[in-house]
């Protein structure tokens, strides 16, 4: 879908909205590249021609790397995301001027990575936030997180803590299961 501003490209060209058919992502294009996008089904596009808009590229790339895994059946990621109905909000799918502005609003800078706080709902304002990339990795959704007096952490982490071998509480948490494994760690703890 295309569509003509009303503004102007800094260099004096006529800039046009163009819709993506496959996801919906509008991005905004000087009048030769909108004619190429226009009939385009490609969503592999969107980052080489709506960085300029960004005031952090990385943004940039970050939203529309959420776009392309949770629509693009093609992206290697799709089977996480898009497969399991996690989706993008609407607002930020269509405006990418709100997800800039939501994420310097709520502590973003570069070197933080986007985190849903629930993994199994979708990329929107009140379930995502900006954490560390090492605490990203470390909170995946197949992380079993494990609480004892108040205290949550990773079976790692709570080897670590207990100076056990790496894998040693997620080893005895699949063969005991996670009761059986809270007692342990309490055990382990107070001698």
């Amino acid at each position: 879908m295309l569509r003509k501003l009303d503004k102007k490209h800094k260099d004096g060209h006529a800039l046009y909205e163009v819709e993506c058919i496959k996801c919906g992502f509008k991005q905004v294009l000087k009048i030769s590249d909108a004619k190429k996008r226009s009939n385009s089904t490609s969503c592999n596009t969107h980052r080489k021609n709506t960085v300029s808009m960004w005031k952090s590229k990385r943004l940039c790339g970050i939203l529309n790397d959420m776009i392309q895994r949770c629509y693009n059946p093609n992206n290697r990621s799709y089977r996480n995301y898009g497969a399991k109905f996690i989706m993008v909000c609407y607002e930020w799918r269509h405006d990418h001027k709100s997800f800039e502005d939501w994420a310097y609003a709520n502590g973003y800078n570069d070197s933080l990575t986007i985190d849903r706080i629930n993994a199994k709902l979708g990329y929107y304002p009140s379930n995502c936030r900006w954490i560390s990339l090492e605490d990203n990795s470390r909170w995946k959704s197949t992380t079993n997180a494990i609480e004892v007096d108040g205290i949550i952490d990773t079976g790692r982490g709570w080897s670590s803590r207990l100076d056990l071998g790496v894998n040693h509480i997620n080893r005895y948490l699949r063969k005991y299961g996670y009761e059986e494994t809270v007692k342990y760690i309490k055990k382990l703890i107070r001698s």
